[in-house]
């Protein structure tokens, strides 16, 4: 078991630390393919297929300055950053800069009678500089959605109890890879380096290690992601990551340095985790039943996740071509149709959300009447609205909490309306409304009163 602790650990150090909540690089970068593959056909999508290298690169890229800012101020300011959409907003600005805009556009108009020929239009430049800037982006949505709907499910289905019944308890209090995501000094006194100052701090910004890592584990394993993508990984040149970020942060001076240390990090990392997946997957699949089996498919999973992604890549698209899309919603929880959905205010499976493909700022998600919850009478349900979980003007989160227990087993709507403005000025289209049905009592819980 030592050994176990100390190759999660290793692997954490050279290159796969990430914020805490996040989903790790296999996953991100398995997100954002399944998002490409989602598209419609058509330029965009053939695009990014001829450059899934530079699009798997854009989405490990974030977490790469997590790592390294152990050692080097600034680099975990610089991930932290390459994660939202405004950064996203000045990538864009930097393409339409270098004439990118103008190549999709001709490309784009060429389409219809040229199919994938007409990317000829497209320089080999812009098309890396696209699809990573893509793929960087649906690095950040993917964070928001998989945080916010399949980590907390996960910290109630098995991190829970596996603090009491884990196999991997076996040597001792603090063995556990699991403890690390609970104590992380609990790591540390484990790998025996408590007096290393480097290690310490890295393990710090390790509190989510568990979850997001295990996952990439266990998604290695079963989706047989060996050496597809690593060797095709296609990073831009530095000066263009700068010149973004200079855009968008200008007073944080992030240079050439900072961005190379994080490309070599993330691919290094996203390596090191196919070296590590085959001995590790058994062990995270015992520990972690319930999110082994559902990372996939659940709400909030993998392919829910990609799904939101592709919107998000058509909003990019528009926004390239100088025609922004109105806001739209891109997912939701729980899904349309869905039943059994847990009643109990404040069960993580009973949140109810909305998923953005254009961020919105905190004071406009948080308007009045945004999102509205009606019973099966169309009777208003109270709750608060409030944005999502990491950056409130940045996100693409919407979250929407009753104020009380619903009833059971009764069928609800929600409605996101046309109340809702997003960074740019617009509002949605139209009104968006979905339903689910919530579980049936059980005969140890109370029934809710109808509202």
């Amino acid at each position: 078991m030592r050994r176990v602790v100390r190759m999660l650990a290793a692997l954490l150090l050279a290159g796969g630390a990430a914020p805490a909540l996040a989903a790790g690089m296999t996953t991100h970068a398995l997100m954002a393919d399944l998002g490409r593959q989602a598209l419609a056909d058509g330029a965009l999508k053939s695009l990014l297929a001829q450059q899934r290298g530079a699009l798997l690169a854009g989405a490990i890229n974030p977490d790469g300055g997590y790592a390294t800012g152990a050692l080097f101020d600034g680099d975990r300011e610089m991930a932290e950053r390459a994660h939202w959409e405004d950064f996203n907003d000045a990538f864009i600005a930097h393409l339409r800069a270098l004439g990118c805009d103008a190549q999709a556009r001709a490309a784009l108009a060429a389409w219809p009678g040229n199919g994938s020929s007409a990317l000829a239009a497209v320089s080999a430049r812009c098309a890396r500089l696209v699809a990573f800037a893509f793929g960087n982006a649906a690095h950040g949505l993917g964070d928001e959605i998989w945080d916010s709907l399949f980590e907390t499910v996960v910290r109630e289905r098995d991190l829970d109890a596996a603090a009491k019944v884990s196999p991997l308890h076996g040597e001792g209090p603090h063995c556990s890879v699991f403890d690390a995501v609970r104590d992380p000094q609990a790591l540390k006194a484990a790998l025996g380096r408590g007096d290393d100052a480097a290690t310490a701090k890295a393990l710090d910004l390790a509190a989510a290690l568990s979850i997001e890592l295990a996952m990439d584990m266990v998604a290695i394993v079963d989706q047989h992601l060996w050496d597809d993508d690593v060797p095709l990984l296609v990073f831009p040149p530095v000066d263009d990551l700068v010149a973004a970020h200079a855009l968008n942060r200008p007073e944080l001076g992030i240079g050439a340095a900072q961005v190379q240390r994080g490309f070599m990090i993330a691919k290094a990392g996203l390596a090191l985790e196919r070296a590590a997946a085959l001995p590790l997957a058994p062990l995270v699949r015992s520990a972690m039943p319930w999110a082994s089996a559902n990372y996939y498919m659940n709400s909030g999973g993998v392919v829910d996740t990609a799904q939101a992604i592709a919107a998000l890549y058509e909003h990019l698209w528009a926004k390239l071509l100088g025609e922004p899309l109105p806001i739209a919603v891109a997912g939701v929880h729980p899904r349309n149709g869905e039943a059994g959905v847990p009643y109990r205010a404040g069960a993580a499976e009973g949140y109810i959300r909305a998923f953005t493909a254009q961020s919105a700022p905190e004071s406009a998600v948080e308007r009045a009447g945004v999102i509205c919850l009606f019973d099966e009478d169309g009777r208003r349900v109270e709750g608060q609205t409030i944005s999502g979980i990491y950056d409130p003007d940045w996100g693409h989160v919407i979250n929407f909490t009753p104020a009380a227990d619903l009833a059971p087993d009764h069928r609800y709507t929600v409605v996101v309306t046309d109340r809702l403005v997003d960074q740019l000025g617009q509002v949605p289209r139209s009104a968006y409304a979905w339903s689910f049905r919530t579980a049936a009592a059980t005969a140890t819980t109370p029934v809710a009163r109808r509202r």
